[in-house]
């Protein structure tokens, strides 16, 4: 066991210092997000009376806007802003909404919403470009580089739910928004402090002097920031953000066949590879994130959260998965590179299929839940600690290797670009979650034990046909698995 740790510790060492900067800024920025998410359904039922179906909504819209906006704040990135200053403008414009979202007045929590969408979009496809340039003399060490990547950024996704869920508790879900303005001020504060880590990237952005009727390329970039504001805005407000995605959807085709007419067939075939596991990722993370809907309103209704004499608040819970991510994700990473270090690391789709039979098994543990509750009206929260073990374990196998896997196949001078439609894929599987969720809806008041009960059987049918889908996509991608470890091995990665 001492021989294991020294070498994880070891192997943890070896990494470049910039990466900590780098995660540590995304840290601060998830502790924000995190914090919006963990609440933001209880916030909208609870305060605003809003109903299960129309907080599933919105909730996944606005999820899926903060994973779409990063396809036009990508492309300025790479060509007009430059990585570092779009990281900073995304960052400020987070900072207003996160404030904005501490006043409980309806419209104005939308405007906090949209403002949070449209700085992420800045701000989330330009940290990993940098994360991929700490490794282009080691490519041995990316996948498990962004492993620990994602993991030590967790550490704000721990720390949000815990916090932001007892002060919401104890003095109102509004002011638990104040710590996740707090958090983003902090994002940006490490990252400026740590930019002599940073020093080595020189992105080579165009000019920002070239003008457009009279203004500077960085003040019309400022304006249609702004102008995008009212736009999410109405996205929210009226539910259209599936017709937005699918629009969306057929522009990045758009573009990706005509960069690819300018390309070679190994670059071709590699996009074919991406585009598999850009479906996988949908599928996957459509059904993870109940975490913040179906599943948060099941441990809210049906998971007995008293311990030790402590009633917990359901975001709290929302913390396990990182919790147990920190605890495991190192050991991952190391077992990663380990293999890597010996030729022997598993394929690409052998992770995927891993990571889709573990969140399988997660919502099997559910089903058990659910089942429980059907009985006596509540379950225990063993069953919710077991499956809050497993989910994350599934996200390590599956998230950063292939958002490693985008950053390797990414044309030149389009890393950014390519980082957000990949992030699109979120936004779409953020957009399936709300309709998901939505056959998980609870619509009859819960007042006695046989409602109850009766809302555990919903949970229950959702959660089981969850499982199969998971496990049969897992047997598929397999299945494929060599024709894509073909797809992926066209171009020698140097």
């Amino acid at each position: 066991m001492n021989i294991l740790f020294k070498t994880l510790k070891e192997k943890i060492r070896a990494n470049p210092s910039g990466l900590y900067v780098l995660f540590y800024t995304e840290m601060w920025e998830l502790f924000g997000r995190f914090g919006i998410t963990a609440l933001l359904v209880l916030y909208l039922t609870n305060v605003f009376h809003v109903d299960d179906a129309k907080a599933f909504s919105i909730y996944s819209a606005f999820i899926a806007l903060t994973f779409a906006t990063p396809i036009l704040g990508g492309y300025f990135s790479d060509k007009y802003l430059g990585t570092k200053r779009a990281i900073l403008l995304g960052a400020f414009i987070m900072i207003l909404g996160d404030a904005l979202m501490v006043i409980p007045v309806e419209w104005i929590v939308f405007l906090g919403l949209a403002i949070v969408a449209v700085g992420s979009g800045f701000f989330l496809p330009s940290i990993p470009p940098l994360v991929s340039a700490l490794y282009e003399r080691d490519e041995r060490k990316r996948d498990a580089g962004f492993t620990l990547y994602y993991l030590g950024k967790n550490l704000g996704a721990l720390i949000a739910p815990i916090l932001c869920g007892f002060v919401g508790q104890w003095f109102g879900i509004n002011y638990a928004f104040i710590l996740s303005t707090v958090g983003m001020i902090s994002g940006v504060i490490i990252f400026l402090l740590g930019q002599k880590h940073l020093s080595f990237y020189h992105q080579q952005a165009k000019s920002a002097k070239k003008k457009f009727y009279g203004l500077s390329t960085n003040t019309l970039i400022y304006l249609i920031a702004v102008i995008m504001v009212p736009v999410v805005m109405l996205v929210l407000a009226t539910n259209i953000d599936g017709y937005l995605l699918a629009v969306t959807g057929v522009i990045c085709a758009v573009i990706l066949t005509a960069i690819l007419t300018k390309r070679s067939m190994v670059e071709r075939k590699h996009t074919i590879a991406l585009l598999i596991a850009i479906a996988c990722m949908i599928i996957f993370e459509a059904f993870l994130g109940q975490g913040g809907t179906t599943l948060n309103l099941f441990i809210e209704r049906n998971i007995n959260r008293q311990f030790l004499g402590v009633i917990f608040p359901p975001g709290f819970f929302y913390a396990l998965d990182p919790v147990f991510m920190l605890l495991m994700g190192p050991f991952l990473a190391g077992f990663w590179m380990r293999l890597a270090d010996r030729g022997k690391e598993p394929a690409v789709t052998t992770k995927f299929a891993l990571a889709l039979f573990l969140l399988a098994l997660g919502f099997l543990v559910f089903v058990l839940a659910a089942h429980q509750a059907t009985l006596t009206g509540s379950a225990s929260l063993i069953y919710i600690v077991v499956a809050y073990f497993l989910f994350p374990m599934a996200e390590l196998c599956i998230i950063p290797i292939s958002l490693s896997l985008v950053t390797k196949m990414s044309p030149v001078g389009l890393n950014a670009l390519m980082v957000g439609i990949w992030m699109l894929s979120n936004a779409a599987s953020s957009y399936f979650t709300g309709e998901i969720s939505k056959i998980g809806q609870v619509n009859f008041p819960l007042n006695t034990t046989a409602s109850l009960q009766q809302a555990a059987a919903i949970y229950q049918h959702l959660f089981a046909d969850t499982a199969k889908i998971l496990a049969v996509t897992g047997i598929l991608i397999l299945l494929i698995g060599p024709i894509v470890k073909r797809l992926i091995k066209a171009k020698a990665i140097n």
